[in-house]
C-alpha cells in the first residue's frame, strides 16, 4: 500500500489502529510502504520511524530447522509471541 505524504501515513494508522498489535501516543510514521504482518508490530509512545525503515516481522529459520531435523529444540522469535 502507498500512501503519499508522512501526515497522511499517520493519520491513516490511527485511524487504523487496530491493523497494529499496538500504536502509542505521538507516532509519526515515515515509510512510503505499509509494512506486511502488521499486527506483530507495537510502536510506543513517541516514536518516529524514517522513511527507509524495513520491518523484518518474524524469524522463519526456527521453523526450518525444526522440520529439517523433526525436532521442537529451535525456538522462533517474532512479533512478541512464538508460534511455530
Amino acid at each position: 500500500m502507498l500512501i503519499p505524504t508522512c501526515g497522511q501515513r499517520t493519520k491513516y494508522i490511527y485511524k487504523n489502529r487496530h491493523l497494529f498489535r499496538r500504536v502509542g501516543k505521538q507516532l509519526m510514521f515515515q515509510p512510503r510502504h505499509f509494512p506486511s504482518d502488521p499486527e506483530l508490530i507495537s510502536f510506543g509512545d513517541n516514536v518516529l520511524v524514517a522513511s527507509d525503515v524495513c520491518f523484518i516481522n518474524h524469524d522463519i529459520i526456527a521453523k526450518m530447522l525444526n522440520q529439517k531435523y523433526n525436532s521442537l529444540v529451535f525456538k522462533g522469535l517474532g512479533g512478541g509471541y512464538r508460534n511455530w
